[in-house]
């Protein structure tokens, strides 16, 4: 009996998934895709991980916290996951986390740049654009990772779908434009 809940369990998780998630997207991490609906997100991390680490923020992202690893997905108004942010902080070598991270799985970046933000006080390393610019990818590291520092390298990697990012873009101005046009009804209305 707990064989068949387990595989009725198993099956609910992962059937709406592949529904829900075209079998070409591959892009994002081991555990997170690019296009999942937040149900599936929310599935496989209560499988994996304890569900005290999933937290949810009251503007519709979830973060994961796990040991030296701070995730963040964002989802448009259909609940798609269409970006994610994984922070890692290592005291190992981060050429062979970089090299892990992305190299391995997506080839060599389109972009190699030392751009360097002020605010978050990161390097942008490497960039890859896929399937003809619907997917951003960037690989960012700390100073850390650049000088001899007792604290750790910090590498953030953060993929896009583009797409899915203008349609949410697309459909927060339209219900602006919307609660405008409402509020001037209601304000001229007798």
């Amino acid at each position: 009996m707990k064989k068949f809940m387990l595989i009725c369990f198993l099956l609910s998780v992962f059937i709406p998934a592949t529904i829900l998630f075209s079998q070409d997207n591959k892009i994002g991490t081991n555990d997170f895709k690019l296009g999942m609906n937040k149900q599936a997100v929310t599935s496989a991390v209560k499988m994996k991980y304890d569900t005290k680490s999933l937290k949810s923020n009251s503007d519709g992202t979830q973060e994961l916290f796990l040991e030296r690893i701070r995730a963040k997905m964002w989802y448009d108004h259909n609940d798609a996951l269409y970006k994610i942010s994984v922070e890692i902080a290592s005291d190992a070598d981060g050429a062979k986390i970089k090299k892990k991270l992305l190299t391995e799985e997506y080839g060599e970046p389109v972009v190699i740049a030392e751009d360097f933000n002020d605010v978050t006080k990161l390097f942008l390393y490497s960039k890859w654009i896929l399937a003809g610019g619907k997917y951003d990818i960037r690989l960012y590291e700390s100073t850390y990772c650049r000088a001899k520092s007792p604290n750790p390298c910090v590498i953030v990697t953060t993929y896009l779908d583009t797409v899915l990012e203008k349609e949410y873009n697309s459909e927060l101005e339209k219900r602006k434009r919307d609660e405008k046009l409402q509020k001037e009804k209601e304000k001229y209305s007798f």
